[in-house]
């Protein structure tokens, strides 16, 4: 079948490892802190709150699908053992 291969190399569900997961959580927790040290100075002023909160909730709501659908094809192709090399990423 098109699409995918079968795992030859034990693969886990973590697939980045550890090293690029600490390094993700450090770099999350620094831009953290930097939101909370500078957020009441930096803001958008040229639109009211109002259209910001709304532009916010439209992006966040085109962004789950976009995060989802590609989380559920990886899972679904790794719990059958197959490495799925198209469509997500290409």
């Amino acid at each position: 079948m098109k699409g995918y291969s079968p795992m030859n190399k034990k693969m886990t569900r973590w697939g980045i490892g550890s090293k690029f997961a600490l390094i993700s959580v450090i770099y999350g927790t620094i831009i953290l802190i930097a939101h909370l040290i500078y957020f009441p100075s930096v803001t958008f002023e040229i639109i009211s709150i109002c259209v910001n909160v709304i532009l916010s909730i439209i992006v966040i709501i085109l962004g789950i699908p976009i995060f989802l659908i590609p989380a559920f094809t990886i899972d679904k192709y790794f719990y059958e053992k197959k490495l799925y090399i198209i469509g997500v990423i290409d």
